[in-house]
């Protein structure tokens, strides 16, 4: 199809349907420019909003903490004195390990080993977890029976609480046999940093 328009119509028609497209970039562009202000408008009234509830909250905390005031002085006061008698508490079951280990040393009897030492304050009761070797069961059975000699002064009860000799060892060794002993001693051993009267050694 030819086109026989006169070329200042022609450009007319150009020029009407560019206008057209910029009348619709420059309406899109104002409704993207409207939707960010209501956008931004909006996060504002929301942060205000925000700030104000904060803020009440805030003068809320402050007065429910005045009121409390008091109630908290006397629950520090409730909560020091506890705390001071589960100190005392604590050092009435504190062990010296520096009495007891020389002692439990002279008691050990031929063959074996001791192997540790250690607390246990469960069920409020201080016990001494004692962990040894020996070179066979009758040794490892002496040390128990050493511990609960009365002569020898060291615990009101000792249990057995395992004894165990495996018969392969995968590397031979001397002491083959495991012992573990559980102990408590007497309310007024020398070994206890306090004892039951309240004097500290």
């Amino acid at each position: 199809m030819i086109n026989l328009l006169p070329p200042d119509v022609k450009e007319s028609i150009v020029y009407a349907r560019r206008n057209s497209q910029l009348r619709r970039w420059i309406v899109g562009s104002l409704a993207g420019l409207v939707g960010v202000v209501l956008v931004i408008l909006g996060g504002q009234v929301v942060i205000r909003l925000s700030i104000s509830d904060y803020e009440s909250i805030v003068a809320n905390g402050k007065e429910q903490l005045k009121q409390q005031d008091q109630q908290q002085t006397l629950k520090q006061v409730s909560s020091i004195h506890d705390n001071f008698k589960l100190v005392v508490d604590v050092l009435s079951r504190e062990i010296l390990f520096s009495k007891l280990l020389p002692r439990v040393g002279q008691v050990m009897p031929e063959g074996t080993v001791l192997e540790g030492l250690s607390l246990n304050t469960e069920n409020e009761q201080t016990a001494v977890e004692l962990t040894a070797s020996a070179k066979d069961m009758t040794s490892g059975s002496q040390i128990h029976i050493n511990l609960m000699d009365p002569r020898n002064n060291l615990f009101k009860k000792a249990d057995l609480e395992n004894i165990n000799c495996p018969a392969d060892q995968p590397r031979p060794t001397e002491y083959p046999c495991s012992v573990t002993i559980r102990a408590l001693p007497a309310t007024e051993s020398e070994f206890l940093l306090m004892n039951s009267r309240g004097e500290s050694k």
